[in-house]
């Protein structure tokens, strides 16, 4: 899987990720604690064959699953309890 990413800069030299998220169509906009620099260096090592994880160590799992998917973790607990709310308990 290739890793695209659309990135400004925040007044503080930090990276702003856009991404459209997977789960609800909506774009999302995360600012990591990276550079832009960074980040491009991050994604040349992701789409050259290294695992995420080694690609962005100093991102936390929310930020990584943002950069793959574009869901927010707000909006994965938001899932997660719509979910729930719709299970129906076999009678």
């Amino acid at each position: 899987m290739v890793l695209e990413v659309r990135v400004s800069s925040s007044p503080s030299g930090k990276a702003i990720v856009s991404r459209r998220s997977a789960l609800s169509g909506v774009e999302h906009h995360l600012k990591l604690p990276i550079s832009i620099k960074q980040l491009a260096r991050g994604v040349q090592a992701y789409n050259q064959g290294r695992p995420l994880q080694e690609a962005f160590p100093d991102l936390s799992n929310d930020q990584r699953n943002f950069l793959m998917s574009g869901i927010t973790s707000e909006e994965w607990t938001e899932h997660i309890k719509d979910d729930a709310e719709e299970e129906v308990t076999p009678v």
